[in-house]
């Protein structure tokens, strides 16, 4: 928390390497803290002021393990 840099001094970079961090933790690891979140904001923020496209991709696919149909 307190030897982060300040997002307007990362390059685009450390951006988004911190940025696709950050999202595993919260929306695939579910280990996370309020901090993370409104990093990961300042970060998109960020990013967007740069000329960057935020793209959120979904993929669902069947597990190898699954059997038959549902």
């Amino acid at each position: 928390m307190g030897c982060e840099k300040d997002v307007d001094e990362m390059s685009d970079e450390e951006l988004k390497r911190e940025y696709l961090a950050l999202w595993d933790a919260i929306y695939v690891s579910d280990c996370y803290s309020t901090y993370d979140v409104i990093r990961l904001m300042a970060i998109a923020d960020e990013l967007e002021r740069r000329g960057y496209e935020l793209v959120e991709k979904i993929v669902i696919r069947k597990s190898k393990r699954s059997s038959g149909s549902q």
